[in-house]
């Protein structure tokens, strides 16, 4: 899926970025794209033993910024879409996220905020069957900074939990 591929979006848009002069702390939008996508295998299917398929949508916004000399500041990146998911069998679910991506270049980090899944399956009880939200940091070797909210998808039963929502 289009946000797990994010970070390599965010390293290639700083090459560009920064090379544009602009005024202190102003956005420059860099990217405002609608993807869709129809009918895909998701890339848990494997995993689950499975077809899942998935057809959905996703805005990201990327902007850049610079501080008072025109210096590399940070970078934004704003994801907002949906998916809906199901099986052969006839199982459906549904994936809304919305979430803002902070890279730091200075301190060589990223921070996530907001809700990356919020997988909805009938029949769950509550009905979500994995909810990732609040706050993920981490430099940029991967060392976990700042973990905090529901983060189901660290748990030690992901991606199970995501393969038993999808399973009748």
């Amino acid at each position: 899926m289009l946000r797990r591929s994010i970070v390599l979006v965010a390293v290639m848009t700083l090459l560009v970025v920064f090379a544009v002069p602009a005024a202190a702390d102003a956005p420059v939008t860099f990217e405002d794209e609608l993807y869709e996508w129809e009918n895909a295998i998701h890339p848990l299917s494997g995993f689950c033993g499975f077809d899942i398929h998935e057809t959905g949508y996703e805005r990201v916004v990327v902007k850049g910024y610079t501080d008072s000399d025109g210096g590399e500041d940070r970078l934004q990146i704003h994801v907002r879409g949906q998916n809906k998911m199901w099986t052969d069998a006839g199982v459906t679910a549904f994936d809304r996220y919305a979430f803002l991506v902070v890279v730091d270049p200075v301190a060589q980090t990223e921070t996530y905020k907001g809700n990356d899944w919020n997988l909805h399956a009938p029949g769950t009880g509550s009905g979500i069957s994995v909810n990732d939200s609040g706050v993920l940091s981490f430099t940029w070797d991967g060392e976990v900074v700042k973990l905090a909210g529901p983060r189901d998808t660290f748990a030690e039963s992901w991606p199970q939990d995501f393969c038993d929502a999808l399973t009748p």
